[in-house]
């Protein structure tokens, strides 16, 4: 849980400088080489306490482009290409972990309406 609550922090500063400061992404690419780092460690800090697969593989993936766009910075000439990938990795990632640290399938839920029933 921490490990997504990480995540989603993470996520929503990277889509917060992407859209707000967009130049300290510019002129700094190890700033997001980083932050795709911290994002995979923390999504494999998650994928160790017991968190939802998909959510693990997805800020993972999330993660990774941060981090190839970063260490590939000098040979992307487009700021909008950039500009997109920050904003849409930040997004996902911060919604799926969100969703990851929230969601319990199981617990606390009352049982399914087949199972209230009884056996007809």
């Amino acid at each position: 849980m921490i490990g997504n609550l990480g995540n989603t922090l993470l996520g929503i500063w990277v889509t917060a400088v992407a859209v707000l400061n967009p130049d300290l992404f510019l002129r700094r690419g190890w700033l997001v080489a980083l932050s795709g780092l911290v994002a995979i460690g923390a999504a494999a800090l998650a994928g160790r306490k017991g968190s939802m697969r998909w959510s693990v593989r997805t800020s993972m993936g999330a993660g990774l482009a941060l981090l190839a766009l970063g260490v590939g910075r000098p040979w992307v000439s487009s700021e909008l290409f950039a500009f997109w990938i920050e904003l849409w990795a930040g997004v996902l990632l911060s919604v799926v972990a969100l969703w990851g640290a929230l969601y319990r399938p199981g617990e606390g839920s009352p049982d399914s309406p087949a199972k209230q029933d009884g056996s007809r």
